[in-house]
Order: C-alpha cells, then structure tokens, then sequence
C-alpha cells in the first residue's frame, strides 16, 4: 500500500527539488517516486496559478505590487522629475548611494531618470573636487605662513619662488587669490599704496594751485 505524506511532508520534498537536491537522495530519505514528485511540483504551480486559490500571502504581494507600480506611474506621470534640476536630482543619488546599501546603482538611476554614465561622471568630477579642496587647504596653510615668516613683506610672487623651491609649483594668480582670502597683504604692498596716495594728494594740490594762479 502507498505510502501517504502529509502536506508538511510534500512540502518539505518540493522545495528540496526545488532547490536543486539531487532525485535519489530524495528518494532515499523519504521513499518517494521521481514521478510522484514531478506530480506533486505540476499540481503546486496549477495551484498558485489559480488566483482565486492564492495564498494570502502571495495575495498581499500582488497588491502590493500593482500598488507600487501606480504610484511610480502617477510620479513619473506628474513630471516632478523632469522639472527637478539634474544637479539636484545628482545630488540625491550621491546621498541615496551612500546610505543606503540595498539599492543599486541601476535603480536608484532608473528610479530619479538619470544615466547611469552621468551619475558616474558626477561621482569622479566630486572626487576631484575634493582631492582640489583637499590641495587647497594645504597651500592655505604654507602660504599663511611664509607670509608670516617674511614678517608680511612678502606678496604672492616671492611666496611663489618660494613654494617652487621647496617643490611645490602654483600659479601666482591663485597665491594672489589665496592671499586675498585669507586678507593677506604684504607691507610693501601696503607702503606703495600710501606712496601711490600721497602722490595723488600732491597732483591734486598742484593741480588746484595752478587753477588758482591761471
């Protein structure tokens, strides 16, 4: 007489199928025919595919998903996305892409309508910036205080001689810029300014004497 499984027991020998364990270990352990086990896998997806016998569970899932996918519908319908600047929506995929590990690259693009080549551009032209940020704090740095070691004589030409003897070579265009930033300016700097005042002063005085006497 057969053998009768309960359904625990089916169900323990499908998904040991399904799974991929070989036929004759199945055998082995539960003494079930190769055919019955096919009978059984053939009724369980008859069985799932009768909508009206799903399980709640599975039922819930549908829901869910036919939920879901109207949302994104009505989303992308509203174009909120497309009126988005691509800076910002670049920005969000940066942030998304670091905090939250389950989503991948591919959906997180497809999800806010960016390529993923763009957002990998955006990524390493970031990078750079922070690498030319980095740079700059640095020469910040070693600018303040050759200026300071010079007693603030020294302007953005004589801090360039010096930062390319020590191996470091910049423009003096942005030493200049740098100094500015800081609100540094070298004392000579300082005195040609007065000279170049006091020299404007006088033309002026001159000028007002010479309209007197004419």
């Amino acid at each position: 007489m057969p053998k009768k499984y309960s359904e625990e027991e089916k169900q323990e020998i499908i998904s040991a199928y399904q799974l991929g364990r070989p036929l004759t270990d199945i055998r082995g352990k539960f003494g079930v025919a190769p055919s019955t086990i096919y009978r059984w896998v053939k009724d369980k997806k008859e069985y799932i595919a009768e909508e009206n016998m799903l399980p709640m569970d599975i039922r819930n899932l549908l829901f869910q998903k036919e939920r879901l996918e109207h949302i994104l519908q009505i989303i992308r319908l509203s174009d909120l996305l497309a009126e988005a600047p691509l800076r910002r929506r670049l920005d969000i995929l940066e942030d998304l892409h670091e905090r939250f590990e389950q989503y991948n690259v591919h959906e997180l693009c497809e999800a806010l309508g960016v390529s993923r080549g763009t957002f990998y551009n955006h990524i390493f032209r970031r990078a750079d910036r922070t690498k030319y940020q980095e740079e700059q704090q640095v020469l910040m740095v070693q600018v303040q205080q050759i200026f300071n070691d010079s007693k603030q004589r020294f302007g953005a030409e004589k801090i360039r001689v010096i930062l390319s003897e020590n191996g470091i070579h910049v423009g003096k265009k942005r030493i200049r810029q740098i100094m500015q930033e800081l609100g540094l300016e070298s004392v000579r700097e300082n005195a040609k300014k007065a000279y170049m005042k006091r020299q404007e002063y006088h033309r002026r005085n001159l000028n007002s004497v010479y309209t007197r006497l004419g």
